[in-house]
């Protein structure tokens, strides 16, 4: 057929032809005729009564039905589940497939508790709304760069060994002179104020105290409670033996039974909740002026007589008195942080150099369960468990960017 055309090209019903055929494309296809569209329309999916339902619209009923009968199924409904129940006819509405408006309203206000109206308009506004992030989402524009990163975030781990160098690591080699901490008092005055301050209410604030003696009658744990009147009964005699006018250090290092009946039962000053004698015996004697005796009570080691013999208002102490103590401290801790850098560096020489963490700074092999100290006190090679790189935090090590 070509070959004729080619041969009869000068013919004048060859160009007759060809002549209809361009006109017929630019009435068709040309600029602002039907035919012709900037951009491809969207596909539909069905035409009800001449009105088109586009194929997102469709998607959108459907995954809205998908949703519906997964969660009345306790959200156990599958692809193959709508398949078998033919969901994509969306037969929803229907009765004896076609459509039903007594039927679709009952089941409106019925299953869904809402006017036929109130949900035709949830229903354009859920549409709507999926419309525009539809929009969004296909404007939105993402690198190869940013997909790499955010695949590699969700599905790449790692797991690294490392070691730690702290400071409080080399608290014992990092020592300050007294001359030292005067240089560094008078050079960082800021600093020390500000550090005292932080602390003024609690560490430099000293509670009110009570020196007080005591003597102590054990009742060992499981005693029976014949033994346990036996206890009492000598504490009660001792206590006569006090308030018949005999010393009571003299009583107590003949009748207490505890580690103080040496000193005749020299407790120091105790004050609440800085003593190791636990909350009965501080709030005993919290309540002694200087003199008194209390009465006997019992904690869990035995019975005991208390006697107060001075006692110490609360007192803060002012900065001049531990303005030394702070740039000791503050001193050591810089010292110690300097040292930790170096010792840092010197092991990353030696990495370098072909060794290995694990010979390095060996870790002490310890019991499953067992919390090792000594990984705080000691540098020792570490392994984290398998992470991923978001939001550039490393296990054991912390913020790690």
């Amino acid at each position: 057929m070509l070959d004729v055309m080619r041969s009869n090209a000068r013919s004048s019903l060859i160009v007759l032809i060809f002549g209809a055929i361009i006109v017929t494309f630019i009435f068709s296809f040309g600029r602002g005729s039907s035919g012709y569209r900037t951009r491809t329309p969207e596909t539909w999916a069905a035409k009800v009564n001449g009105d088109v339902v586009t194929a997102g619209d469709f998607a959108q009923a459907y995954a809205s039905r998908f949703r519906q009968i997964s969660a009345q199924r306790g959200g156990k409904y599958t692809v193959d589940n709508a398949k078998q129940d033919d969901l994509k006819r969306l037969t929803q509405f229907q009765q004896n497939g076609s459509f039903d408006f007594d039927y679709y309203k009952r089941l409106v206000e019925n299953g869904y508790g809402m006017s036929v109206a109130r949900f035709e308009d949830a229903w354009r506004r859920d549409m709507l709304r999926t419309k525009v992030l539809q929009s969004v989402l296909n404007g939105a524009q993402v690198s190869d760069d940013e997909v790499r990163a955010w695949y590699v975030a969700q599905h790449e781990s790692a797991s690294i060994g490392y070691v730690k160098f702290t400071g409080f690591m080399f608290r014992d080699k990092a020592q300050a002179t007294d001359a030292e901490a005067e240089e560094y008092a008078k050079a960082h005055a800021r600093e020390i104020e500000a550090a005292y301050e932080k602390d003024a209410k609690t560490r430099w604030t000293q509670p009110p105290a009570v020196k007080v003696r005591v003597i102590t009658v054990r009742v060992p744990p499981g005693s029976t409670a014949e033994q346990e009147q036996a206890a009492r009964s000598r504490i009660e005699a001792a206590l006569a033996e006090v308030k018949a006018g005999k010393d009571f250090a003299a009583v107590a290092k003949e009748k207490s039974e505890d580690a103080t009946k040496d000193s005749g039962g020299d407790l120091g000053f105790v004050s609440r909740g800085a003593s190791p004698y636990g909350k009965t015996l501080e709030d005993e004697a919290s309540k002694l002026e200087p003199g008194q005796l209390s009465a006997v009570f019992k904690d869990r080691t035995g019975f005991h007589l208390l006697k107060a013999e001075e006692k110490k208002p609360e007192r803060v102490q002012p900065l001049s008195e531990v303005r030394n103590q702070i740039a000791q401290e503050q001193l050591r801790a810089q010292k110690g942080a300097e040292l930790a850098r170096q010792k840092a560096q010197e092991a990353l020489v030696t990495l370098k150099g072909g060794k290995r963490l694990e010979d390095l700074y060996p870790a002490k092999k310890t019991e499953p369960g067992q919390f090792d100290f000594t990984s705080f006190t000691t540098p020792q090679a570490q392994e984290t468990e398998p992470f991923h790189p978001v939001g550039g935090y490393v296990p054991g090590v912390g913020l790690a960017p």
